[in-house]
């Protein structure tokens, strides 16, 4: 079978590999393998653009600062991604950690809205989590006044019992 072990050819002339094709694909999810790439077959020699290639046809967005390869570009969120940004973790963290919060409001409380601010931060990278990064913000933020209110309570009611 062809295009076992490739290589692939940048614009700017650098080869990479030969590695096996399936890793070709993992590097494509990372935003590795240029839309105008060539993947070479390292057994044959024979050379094909990355995008005559269906696991390769989708663009995903680049890594940031990835050197040689091009600039970021916003993909749309698909409807499962949407649901559940496994793109953006620290959103997704802190919707989780702001609805159990409402358990525990003095530790969970703050960590989510910490990770809702980091999380709201990867949007613009990511392009999804917004909902849930909003989420963990207002809960967790309430959750840390409820759980403050709660020490201060503690606190005074503690100090005026006999």
């Amino acid at each position: 079978m062809a295009f076992e072990q490739v290589y692939l050819r940048a614009r700017d002339g650098q080869q990479y590999g030969p590695v096996p094709f399936h890793e070709l694909v993992q590097w494509h999810q990372q935003g590795r393998v240029p839309a105008d790439g060539v993947i070479v077959d390292a057994a044959s020699g024979e050379e094909r653009p990355a995008r005559d290639f269906p696991a390769l046809a989708v663009t995903p967005p680049p890594m940031p600062g990835t050197p040689g390869m091009a600039p970021a570009t916003h993909v749309p969120p698909s409807g499962l991604n949407q649901l559940i940004p496994t793109a953006n973790p620290l959103a997704l963290w802190a919707y989780y950690c702001s609805i159990f919060g409402l358990l525990c409001c003095v530790i969970l409380g703050p960590t989510a809205l910490i990770l809702g601010i980091l999380g709201l931060r990867n949007v613009e990278h990511t392009g999804v989590g917004k909902g849930h990064a909003l989420t963990g913000i207002i809960l967790g933020g309430l959750e840390t006044l409820v759980g403050i209110g709660g020490i201060i309570a503690a606190i005074i009611y503690g100090s005026i019992s006999p």
